[in-house]
């Protein structure tokens, strides 16, 4: 009889935690772009839904994206959209190629202008953080120094709440940042991550024969998961002292609207980075 109870209470144990992975994928939509690079398997790697939008990036509504937690877009001849600005606010995860800069745009999503700036060549990132390995693999810095000299970001020029997630070989451009706007956050990319996807147009006529196209695919399949991932606890995060006891009180305890609010708006401003819950 014991050992009947311990196989169901397995069965159940093993059950619940199915269900959990289950619904722990996130619904990642992706725009079209004229590099014809396509981010699916790459979402679908990191454990997460790819949803294709079967549109541009300026022809985005409210409504195409309700229901979805992630955007991945490029800057081909986009134009800022309101829309994809007013969801980022309400708690979207966007990743953003922005390989032309501000060429096409007025302003980045979150509605931002940053200062952009020639950068030198390569991509270099930190000796540890999760988004050098994850899903995606180890993204390879031999690889990633094949990347072309086009546009990054002043390092010394940026807002404070910008995080600088991967520079240029010199150390003084960003080519990879990421900031919170609202409730959301956005990763921005400045080495054409989306000519460097599956079936892009540089896997073809450009830089097939070195390690740049896989190394950008392990590196944004990680960042697909850092950026969106599955949240269970804060002290799973790792968090301690007044920013663990201030991310319970966001995540983990049910408070009414204007006091989470202000709880979320104290959280970002001290710690530049959206809650772990993605509130």
């Amino acid at each position: 009889m014991q050992l009947k109870q311990l196989f169901a209470a397995v069965a159940v144990a093993t059950a619940t935690l199915l269900g959990m992975s289950a619904a722990e994928a996130k619904r990642i939509g992706y725009t079209q772009n004229c590099w014809n690079g396509d981010p699916s398997s790459l979402i679908t790697q990191a454990g997460h839904t790819p949803v294709a939008m079967n549109t541009s990036y300026g022809s985005l509504t409210a409504s195409a994206l309700a229901g979805l937690d992630g955007l991945f877009a490029s800057d081909c001849e986009v134009l800022s959209n309101a829309s994809v600005d007013q969801a980022v606010a309400n708690g979207l995860v966007v990743w953003f190629d922005d390989y032309y800069g501000l060429q096409y745009r007025s302003a980045l999503p979150g509605n931002r202008v940053l200062q952009r700036s020639l950068a030198g060549y390569g991509v270099q990132l930190p000796t540890v953080a999760p988004w050098t390995t994850g899903p995606g693999g180890a993204a390879s810095p031999a690889g990633l120094n094949q990347a072309p000299r086009y546009t990054g970001y002043t390092i010394s020029s940026l807002p404070a709440d910008v995080r600088v997630l991967a520079t240029d070989q010199s150390g003084a451009e960003a080519r990879l940042i990421s900031y919170a706007a609202g409730r959301g956050r956005v990763v921005v990319s400045t080495y054409a991550t989306s000519c460097m996807l599956p079936g892009g147009a540089c896997m073809q006529w450009i830089w097939p024969e070195t390690g740049f196209p896989a190394a950008v695919q392990a590196l944004t399949t990680n960042l697909f998961a850092w950026a969106l991932p599955p949240f269970t606890s804060c002290g799973a995060e790792g968090y301690t002292g007044p920013k663990l006891t201030l991310c319970r009180q966001i995540c983990e305890v049910d408070a009414p609207s204007a006091t989470l609010a202000n709880r979320i708006k104290l959280y970002t401003t001290i710690y530049r980075e959206t809650p772990p819950c993605g509130l």
